[in-house]
């Protein structure tokens, strides 16, 4: 993957400073403003996409399955491609009970990216949704803690998959008076958060 990357006032500024660097045409890149602020505004323009063009036609190729059309946003944090896909009506569908569903299409859509390009990773998130239970699951930590300290009564977390058991040991790993272990095996298994 090629890029260029310009810093100027604005991200106008900053795209015209890029295509004039670079010698390219509008038309022929894929722009990502990494940042926008009072004093200045950062861009990513890229000269080589294929790995984005691979990463949206599998997408574009499940959603014409499904009848149903997309928006594909890219942002890149070398060595990771995060994709987020917007549906007009299939996100409910795609993301799953929990987000099992795009668990596994991530999964799958890793697998076939990873057999061209090898040296980039893939993370699929469908209409923000992992960052908003990413948000849901810190808000109930600490109200979970908060309730622990009070009454001094250990409560079991609704069940979660593992990345979200560690951020939860992440969020409470410094609040005192409180810990967290699990209990139980497989299907019955519960983190608990408990007085310390």
């Amino acid at each position: 993957m090629k890029y260029y990357e310009t810093v100027e006032k604005t991200v106008d500024k900053a795209i015209e400073k890029a295509l004039f660097e670079t010698g390219v045409k509008r038309e022929d890149v894929k722009i990502e403003v990494l940042n926008e602020n009072d004093k200045n505004a950062r861009v990513r323009v890229y000269l080589d996409w294929r790995e984005f063009e691979f990463i949206e036609n599998f997408l574009k190729g499940l959603l014409e399955i499904l009848n149903d059309r997309c928006k594909i946003e890219f942002t890149f944090h070398p060595p990771r491609i995060h994709v987020n896909l917007i549906t007009r009506r299939s996100d409910q569908l795609l993301i799953g009970k929990k987000g099992a569903t795009l668990k596994a299409l991530e999964h799958i859509l890793y697998q076939a990216f990873r057999k061209r390009f090898k040296d980039l990773k893939v993370r699929l998130d469908i209409s923000g949704y992992r960052k908003k239970r990413q948000s849901f699951i810190i808000h109930k930590a600490k109200a979970v803690a908060r309730l622990v300290k009070e009454t001094k009564r250990e409560v079991a977390f609704d069940s979660l998959n593992e990345e979200e058991e560690k951020l939860v040991r992440k969020v409470l790993r410094k609040e005192r008076g409180i810990r967290v272990y699990v209990a139980g095996r497989g299907e019955r298994k519960s983190l608990i958060i408990a007085p310390a």
